[in-house]
This record gives structure tokens, C-alpha cells and sequence, in this order.
């Protein structure tokens, strides 16, 4: 017998019903997973070629480095909103997971192409341009 909130129940009344837009399938992990690689990969490239051009229109290097950690804080939305959208709007600590994976990707990415060392991840700006596209993207998913 198991308690409920109308009294005592069998087993199989007495069950709760899982929310659906909490149970992901395998291949919609899967889906959402290569979305999110892929993502991290484009913004990581969208971002380097973001800086190319601030570099040569001549704006200034302080307004540049501003520009550049917003980039950064929005492509994590970016990946949020369409994980979410492939998903079907599911929700869900796994997805969270990928939307970090993807910020990972694309900030390795970006070092990769700048050929930048990996002690700019130091500085306190893009350490927080970085929680801020987390949190932006996994409050989308």
C-alpha cells in the first residue's frame, strides 16, 4: 500500500505519473549532444572571425574586448535556445550538461584559431562572459 494525498492506494494506483517533459529519449540526447558540439564549434569560429573584424575596423581595444565577452555570453543563448528547440522544448540537468559542453568547445575552439594561451581564461571578464552564457543557455534548456 502506498500513501497518497486521497488516502491509501495498491501499487499500480498508487504510482506517480513522470512529467513528459522531463524524459528524454536516447536519441534525443543524442541529437541535442551533436547540436551542441557542432554549436560550440561554429560560435568558437563565428567569435574568432568576430574579433578579426574588430581588429581591423579600428575600434577601441577596450569597447573590442567588451564586444567580444558579449559575443560570448550570447552565443551561449544561441546554443540554449536551439538545444531547446531540438529538443522539442525538453528540460533537464543532461541538456544543462551539453549547453556546457558546448561553451567548452567553443571556447577552445577560439583559443585554438586566435592561437591564444590558455591563461586568458584567467581574467576575471571572460571567466564571468563564460557563467554568463552557461546560465543564459541553460536557463533556455
Amino acid at each position: 500500500m502506498q500513501s497518497s494525498p486521497t488516502g491509501y492506494r495498491c501499487e499500480d494506483c498508487g504510482k506517480k505519473a513522470s512529467v513528459p517533459t522531463f524524459i528524454i529519449s536516447k536519441t534525443t540526447m543524442w541529437k541535442a549532444f551533436s547540436v551542441a558540439a557542432v554549436l560550440g564549434f561554429c560560435i568558437g569560429l563565428s567569435l574568432h572571425v568576430l574579433n578579426m573584424m574588430l581588429i581591423n575596423f579600428l575600434i577601441p581595444p577596450i569597447l573590442h574586448f567588451y564586444i567580444f565577452l558579449g559575443g560570448l555570453a550570447l552565443g551561449g543563448l544561441v546554443v540554449g535556445e536551439i538545444v531547446s528547440i531540438t529538443t522539442n522544448r525538453k528540460k533537464g540537468w543532461s541538456l544543462r550538461f551539453f549547453v556546457a559542453f558546448s561553451m567548452i568547445v567553443s571556447i577552445t575552439t577560439l583559443t585554438m584559431l586566435a592561437g591564444l594561451s590558455i591563461l586568458w581564461l584567467v581574467n576575471l571578464h571572460v571567466l564571468l562572459a563564460i557563467v554568463v552564457g552557461y546560465f543564459l543557455g541553460s536557463s533556455r534548456v
